[in-house]
Order: C-alpha cells, then structure tokens, then sequence
C-alpha cells in the first residue's frame, strides 16, 4: 500500500486496501490507511466512514480517534458548504452523531461548524453559545479568531 502511495499510483493504492478489507475487514491499518487516502482526495464522507469503522478495533489509538474525528468535520463542512437549509440540517445531524469522538478529540472545531450550521438555520442565539463555547476551549486556535 505505502510503496503504491509513494511511487504515486493512489488507485493501485486503494484497489490493494479494499482487497485486503474483502479478506480481512476488520483490518485497522488497512481502514485507517484508505480513510486517509481518501480523504486526501477530498471524500470526505468515505473517509469518515472507514475511518469510524477503524476506531472501535483500536479505541484507546489516539492518532486513529484524531483522524476519525476530524474526517467527521471534513464531511459535516463539505455537506454544509452545499448552502442549503437542509444542508445545515443534515451537518448538525452528522456531528450529534459522534459527541463523544468530537467533544474529546476536535472540540473547538465541532462547536464553531456547529455555530455556522446553526446560523445558516436562522437559530442566532444557539450559534452565538457554539461559537462563546468554540472561543472557551483552552488552547484552541479557534479562540483568537472568535474574541472581540
């Protein structure tokens, strides 16, 4: 898998990892590798998808619980950035289904794409408490960018 990746054959790459899945589909490596690749090819959705099947093989993996939780917001933002109302609707539907993962892993994150969801849903007053609650997480970067 790593030689295909390098030598610049993202298809082989992923043909090989989806064949080892066939054999072996709780294979973590195998998961959390194609979960990356894709999501370096901008599939959100697949990524988070196989990179949620990873976690429960490896809980206590932190890079695997990172990588999850982040895939997660990549394809919460790349659904909100449809710009419907649904959209937002169908965003904040994908992170209440992951508190626990995104509350410990990117919480600054999941609180301020929540805040815009919430905006573009016309709740003012709930995006206004994400985003205080985005700015409140201790050394996040999201802090700076939210105080007045």
């Amino acid at each position: 898998f790593e030689a295909l990746v390098g030598a610049g054959r993202p298809a082989d790459a992923e043909a090989a990892a989806r064949a080892c899945l066939a054999r072996r589909p709780d294979d973590a490596f195998a998961l959390v590798a194609l979960g990356n690749l894709v999501r370096g090819q901008g599939r959100a959705a697949d990524a988070a998808e196989l990179l949620l099947r990873a976690l429960p093989l490896n809980p206590l993996d932190k890079v695997t619980r990172f990588h999850a939780a982040t895939a997660v917001l990549a394809h919460a933002r790349a659904v909100l950035a449809g710009g419907k109302l649904a959209d937002a609707t169908a965003a904040l539907a994908l992170l209440d289904k992951q508190p626990a993962l995104l509350a410990g892993e990117v919480p600054s994150g999941e609180r301020a794409l929540r805040a815009v969801a919430l905006v573009k849903l016309g709740r003012t007053a709930e995006a206004d408490a994400a985003r205080a609650a985005a700015a409140a997480v201790p050394g996040s970067r999201l802090g700076a960018a939210y105080r007045e």
